[in-house]
């Protein structure tokens, strides 16, 4: 069999080589010319048979589309121009002839068909322009529509040549889709030639009706000149007759090879204006030195096939020379084998906390603090060979405001303060996106955080600033992490009117303002004395740090909350409770059996294995049984509700809960369930169930706070209940079912969850149990991902204790038993149960679900290998 299929493949590869003559139509990809209203011009085309073969027919030539009727195609003496035979060895040339009565861009698509060959399809384009010089010239917009560059430039109106908006609109930069800035280049291959090609010139009579000899020249500089120095190249000249044209020819060369690494920029030299400058424009900007020059006067756009594709390593420089009306179209250029040199800008954040110059973990996005203050600084540091500049940003919150001007220049090898400032309003938590555009560079948004007054919590406070602290745990006793290093602490903020600063008491140091503890491995309190005196140390609340946009957990660092101010402290780690280390990869399984470290405590001390909760949780109202594997919880009228974390991002996800026993349940304000969500009750869906009458209650999915959009009925007084909620990261819908004694499950219809963001890096599952007080026992709690419900993983024990979590197949044939199952998620041959035998996390069968999708891919390659 191998064999057979081996010479079947030779044989098609002797039958596609068999001499048919070499085919050739130039160009094939699109066709572009333009003309004046009521007039004729034409682009020619070129068929090829360039082989020893045989010769070809074009039989039929059909053009179509919107303005085919201003079209035509013939041969290059005006005769039809099918049908006719390519002669082996020939090159015949054709005519596409534009005849338009319009302005604007005329499309249509030429379709040239073939005996022997495929039939090319060309779309075409016509630019009718008004005539030469000043509004008769070409938009832009019009230009880039003709040469079918997918490319928005920001021209409110391309029918007119000029930006027709005011100078203090049509200066700025970027404009459009894809504009970038940059002002230098680099090579992208050193080994290479950078290479330039004409694509339109309209450039500006020198006098009324009479082109230069030179409209335009063009010239490359390295990053070291000065304007007119010796580092300058001069490439190509366009010459009078080709003006005012498209595809313009030139004199000279359009290639150079710049030195590898070395930035370079290009300028153009327009002898209509030699007495300004030279006639010189720039690209780099700093060298337009005359009057009322523009903030820029060279535009860059990534080059683009027809479909918006970048094509790499090409842009697109377009040129204004002139100062006052501007279209950015005097002359177009596209250059390969070049990338932007990038900024050597470098953004520092005076205002970040830190200590000993050590930025705290989850402000690396540029956040910028105002605690009680009207202005902060951000330090642009220019670590590169030649200036930088900033030519806008945007600033999403107007109480925020940038006191520089634009455009700001920072020179080589120095620094500048970018100062921004707060007019509050009253009590106000604030907060701003700010993009700045750099030249060559889309560097990361930068957040803007604002306090003023003091009637806000921890969580107001701290969530404002860009960090996640959801997931509260408690602990009476803490230990340094790493025993190596110093821990540090520092004051983020005040939430009460007292003057003066708090102290924080850790590892028998005070800590005033900010500052550095040593570290200790026997466990201490933590303890904090605002101003007036007053000592905290029981009612403190303790938050694990994660960065809000990533969603990555700060490994041991922790936000410290008293009723008056709000700490940030690193390198420590809770002895009696929770320390998340992450999300877990894997599926997760409770059957409160046994004790799990660094989990949350019950009113007894006892682990219960979930690692932390949501809108609230009280040890005093948690019990956990390990002789009857069982944890209740009591409700109370702020929700009880532990959670656990996991990466939600990678398939969908399947919460499943066994509920044993239900007690005082019996008021319309009472509620339990299963939620699954990122950082809040608005962010999750849940399935729910709601006591409705004394002998029934509602079991229905909802998102967000709304009320569950369909429900089925359940019978009270309940024996057991199996709640599962599954939600699908691809579909953005969520669906459930439930099993209330019964053998079978009942589906609840499936709801869209809309865009709220349920699937994160860190995603949480949990119980919950709401409402005056009443009883609810979880006898297990299961984790999974719902394409792989006959998964289960091993205690968490493995998980807390430092290893990864490990993923165990239920079956006993090393995970390769097929799920038989035909009745959905809630079939009992599926049940999910703790394994009876596991894996060590550093066995070659453990590991995570990768491990199986890795065994997978070998498989199928070595069953190829076999049939072949």
């Amino acid at each position: 069999m191998r064999k057979t299929i081996f010479l079947s493949f030779l044989l098609i590869g002797i039958i596609s080589c068999q001499p048919l003559g070499s085919f050739s139509v130039n160009p094939s990809d699109k066709l572009s010319v333009e003309s004046l209203p009521n007039a004729s011009n034409n682009v020619s085309l070129t068929i090829s048979n360039s082989n020893a073969g045989k010769a070809f027919s074009l039989t039929e030539s059909t053009i179509t589309g919107t303005d085919a009727s201003l079209f035509t195609f013939t041969k290059e003496d005006n005769s039809a121009a099918t049908p006719f035979s390519v002669s082996v060895g020939s090159t015949t040339r054709f005519l596409l002839k534009f005849s338009p009565t319009s302005l604007g861009v005329k499309s249509a698509v030429l379709t040239l068909s073939f005996d022997s060959h495929p039939s090319i399809v060309i779309p075409i384009r016509g630019l009718c322009k008004a005539g030469e010089g000043g509004d008769n010239e070409p938009s832009l917009q019009y230009i880039f529509d003709t040469l079918l560059f997918k490319q928005n430039v920001g021209d409110n109106d391309p029918t007119s040549a000029s930006y027709n908006d005011d100078r203090s609109t049509w200066k700025l930069f970027p404009r459009g889709d894809t504009e970038i800035v940059s002002r230098y280049f680099v090579a992208a291959d050193p080994l290479k030639n950078v290479t330039i090609v004409p694509i339109a010139c309209y450039g500006p009579n020198k006098t009324p009706g009479q082109f230069t000899t030179a409209t335009s020249e063009l010239s490359v500089c390295d990053a070291k000149f000065q304007a007119g120095s010796s580092g300058c190249k001069s490439l190509l000249q366009i010459g009078e007759a080709q003006g005012q044209t498209l595809n313009p020819s030139y004199s000279g060369v359009n290639y150079f090879t710049p030195a590898a690494n070395q930035p370079f920029s290009f300028y153009s030299r327009w002898p209509a204006f030699s007495d300004r400058n030279d006639g010189n424009v720039y690209g780099d900007d700093q060298f337009n030195t005359f009057t009322n020059a523009l903030p820029h006067h060279v535009r860059v756009y990534p080059y683009s096939d027809q479909q918006g594709n970048q094509i790499p390593d090409t842009y697109v420089l377009t040129w204004e020379e002139y100062t006052e009306a501007v279209d950015f179209q005097d002359l177009i250029i596209v250059v390969s084998n070049i990338r932007p040199s990038g900024s050597p800008l470098k953004i520092e954040n005076n205002a970040t906390p830190n200590v000993g110059g050590i930025p705290l973990f989850g402000f690396e996005n540029l956040a910028v603090i105002f605690p009680n203050t009207t202005s902060a600084t951000l330090l642009l540091r220019n670590t590169g060979p030649i200036a930088v500049e900033i030519t806008d940003l945007t600033i999403t919150n107007a109480v925020f405001k940038l006191t520089d001007a634009f455009p700001i220049t920072v020179p080589a090898n120095s620094a500048k303060n970018l100062t921004f400032t707060y007019s509050p309003t009253g009590n106000q938590l604030a907060s701003s996106t700010v993009q700045l555009a750099i030249e060559g560079n889309s560097p990361s948004p930068i957040s803007l955080y604002a306090i003023s007054g003091n009637s806000f919590t921890a969580p107001d406070l701290v969530g404002s600033w860009g960090l996640s602290i959801n997931e509260q745990v408690s602990s009476s006793s803490w230990t340094v992490a790493d025993t190596s290093k110093p821990g540090y602490a520092y004051l983020l903020g005040s939430l009460s009117s007292s003057n003066g600063l708090s102290t924080l008491q850790i590892a028998s140091t005070d800590i005033r303002g900010s500052g550095t503890f040593q570290g200790k491995n026997t466990g201490f309190g933590i303890t904090i004395v605002d101003a007036s005196g007053t000592t905290n140390s029981s009612s403190l609340q303790f938050y694990p740090v994660r960065n809000k946009r990533t969603s990555k957990l700060a490994l041991n660092s922790w936000v410290v909350a008293s009723g008056s101010s709000v700490w940030y402290v690193t390198n420590v780690q809770p002895v009696s409770s929770n320390s998340p280390f992450g999300a877990f990869s894997g599926p997760f399984y409770l059957d409160f059996s046994a004790a799990i470290p660094r989990t949350l405590l019950d009113s007894n001390g006892n682990s219960i294995g979930f690692t932390s909760y949501r809108s609230g949780f009280l040890p005093s109202l948690a019990q956990v049984s390990y002789s009857s594997k069982s944890l209740t919880l009591t409700s109370s009228t702020s929700t009880n509700a532990p959670q656990v974390s996991f990466y939600g991002k990678a398939m969908p996800v399947t919460v499943r809960v066994e509920i044993s026993s239900l007690s005082n349940f019996g008021s319309g304000e009472q509620s339990f369930g299963v939620f699954i969500g990122t950082t809040n009750v608005e962010n999750s869906v849940k399935i729910v169930v709601t006591w409705t009458s004394s002998t029934s209650a509602s079991v229905g999915v909802s998102v967000g706070n709304n009320a569950p959009s369909s429900s089925q009925t359940v019978a009270l007084p309940l024996t057991s209940l199996v709640l599962e909620l599954t939600v699908n990261p691809l579909t953005k819908q969520a669906s459930g079912s439930f099993k209330d004694g019964s053998n079978t499950f009942q589906s609840i219809s499936p709801v869209d969850v809309g865009n709220i963001n349920l699937f994160d890096s860190i995603s949480h599952a949990g119980v919950f149990a709401s409402g005056p007080s009443f009883t609810v026992t979880l006898t297990s709690f299961n984790l999974f991902a719902a394409s792989h419900s006959s998964q289960v993983v091993q205690s968490p024990l493995d998980y807390y204790g430092g290893s990864a979590s490990t993923l165990i197949p239920s079956s006993s044939d090393g995970g390769n038993q097929q799920n038989t199952s035909q009745d959905g998620p809630g079939d009992d041959q599926t049940t999910l149960r703790p394994p009876t035998n596991t894996l060590s996390p550093s066995s070659p069968t453990g590991g995570s679900s990768l491990v199986f999708v890795s065994w997978g891919i070998i498989a199928l390659l070595a069953s190829i290998s076999v049939q072949l």
